[in-house]
C-alpha cells in the first residue's frame, strides 16, 4: 500500500507486485488491519478508551482541509 504518486511495479522491491495507491487515511487503516479487503465501514481498531475506531474517525473533513 502506497500513499504517493509513483505507483509502478518494482517501486518498493523488484520482487513485489500488485501495489495499491491510496490516500493517507486508507494507508493507515490498511496498515492497522493488515488487509486491503477490510470492510470500509467496519471498525478497524480501538482507541485508548476501548471505543471502536472507523475510517470516518480518521478521515479529514472539508472544514479541516479549508483550515490547512
Amino acid at each position: 500500500m502506497l500513499s504517493g504518486n509513483r505507483n509502478f511495479e518494482g517501486r518498493i522491491h523488484a520482487l513485489s507486485s500488485g501495489q495499491y495507491l491510496a490516500s493517507p487515511p486508507y494507508v493507515v487503516m490498511y496498515a492497522l488491519t493488515g488487509n486491503v479487503a477490510h470492510d470500509l465501514d467496519a471498525p478497524f481498531a480501538k482507541d485508548k478508551d476501548g471505543n471502536d475506531v472507523t475510517l470516518k474517525d480518521i478521515w479529514f473533513d472539508s472544514k479541516e482541509l479549508e483550515e490547512l
